[in-house]
C-alpha cells in the first residue's frame, strides 16, 4: 500500500487523535517498505501444492529465507529512522545499532523473535545483554516486518493457487486487519508479517472458519462507518476491517490505518471481544 505524504495527511486530518502514531510510525514503515523493495537476493523453495492444497502456507514465518547483507543494510537504515523518529530513544537505538554492527549473529537471533513470535524473548535477551530492552524489541518487530516483506516482494511474480484459510498463505501469519475492495466488495486479509493480501469470505471467521451470518457481527462508530469490527461469537475474537468502497483513495496505508483505529479498538474490548492478532501469537494453524 502507497505510503505517500498525501496519504498520511489525509490519514492525519481523519484521525488527528493518533496524530503521534502516525508521525512515528510514517517514517519507519517508509523505511520498511525502501528495504522491501532492495534488490539483495533471496532464495525461495519451490510451493509444494499439495501441502498447499492441504492448508500449509508456502513458507513459514521462522524459516523465511533472507540475505544477510539486507539484513544489515536494515540495522543501519531502522535504527537511524527510529532514532529520528523517537529522539528521546535516540541513544538506545544508536547503542543497538553499534552492537548488532559489530555482532551480526546478534541481528539474526533479534529478527528471529519477531518471527517467531516471541518479542518477549527480544526484551529478555536486551537485559542480559545490557542493552535498551523497549528499544530492541521495537527493533526486532521492524526488522523482521523488513526482511519478511522483502520476501513477499520477491515472491509476487508467482501466483499463488486459491487459499480459503484465515491465515497467510505465503508465510503462515494471521492477519491483523482486513480491507474491503472493488464495487464487489470482495474482502481481503492483510498479513500482520509479510503484508501479503488474499481474498477471503466475508461471511467466514478467520479465526475458527464459523460461517453463520448470524455469529458474525460487525460494529461502527458513527463518525466513520468504513471503519469496522468485525466479531465472531462462536470463538469471540475480531478482527478490524476497512471498506474502501466509497473512499476516494482505494488503496491507503492499512499498516498505518490499522493503529489509528483505536477507538474501535477499545469498543471492541468493552463489548468483550478478543483480537484475533496479538502481536505474540502470530502464525496461523500449521499442518
Amino acid at each position: 500500500m502507497p505510503l505517500s505524504r498525501s496519504s498520511v495527511a489525509r490519514l492525519t486530518k481523519k484521525h488527528p487523535h493518533s496524530a503521534g502514531l502516525i508521525r512515528v510510525f510514517a517514517p519507519l514503515l517508509r523505511a520498511q517498505k525502501k528495504l522491501a523493495e532492495s534488490k539483495d537476493h533471496v532464495e525461495l523453495p519451490p510451493l509444494d501444492t499439495a501441502a498447499f492444497a492441504a492448508g500449509k502456507p508456502w513458507l513459514q514465518a521462522r524459516d523465511l529465507p533472507f540475505s544477510p547483507s539486507l539484513l544489515r543494510k536494515a540495522v543501519t537504515a531502522l535504527t537511524n529512522t527510529a532514532g529520528n523518529a523517537l529522539p528521546a530513544q535516540k541513544e538506545a537505538f544508536t547503542a543497538l545499532k553499534v552492537y548488532l554492527r559489530a555482532n551480526p549473529s546478534a541481528a539474526t537471533n533479534l529478527t528471529s523473535f519477531r518471527l517467531e513470535g516471541q518479542l518477549s524473548q527480544a526484551t529478555a535477551w536486551a537485559k542480559k545483554q545490557k542493552l535498551p530492552h523497549d528499544a530492541a524489541a521495537l527493533l526486532a518487530t521492524l526488522l523482521g516486518g523488513a526482511l519478511a516483506q522483502h520476501v513477499r516482494t520477491a515472491a509476487q511474480k508467482h501466483t499463488l493457487p486459491a487459499w480459503g484459510k484465515g491465515y497467510c498463505p505465503l508465510c503462515g501469519s494471521l492477519p491483523h486487519g482486513s480491507v474491503l475492495k472493488y464495487t464487489e466488495g470482495h474482502r481481503y486479509l492483510h498479513c500482520s508479517l509479510c503484508g501479503h493480501e488474499w481474498q477471503y469470505a466475508r461471511t467466514s471467521c478467520p479465526a475458527c472458519e464459523q460461517h453463520d451470518s448470524k455469529n458474525l457481527p460487525v460494529f461502527f462508530l458513527a463518525d466513520t462507518p468504513e471503519e469496522r469490527g468485525e466479531a465472531c461469537t462462536t470463538c469471540n475474537t475480531y478482527l478490524l476491517g476497512l471498506d474502501t468502497r466509497k473512499m476516494a483513495e482505494t488503496a491507503p496505508p492499512l499498516d498505518l490505518y490499522f493503529l489509528c483505529m483505536g477507538p474501535l479498538d477499545i469498543m471492541m474490548h468493552e463489548k468483550g471481544f478478543t483480537p484475533l492478532y496479538t502481536g505474540n501469537q502470530q502464525r496461523g494453524p500449521q499442518k
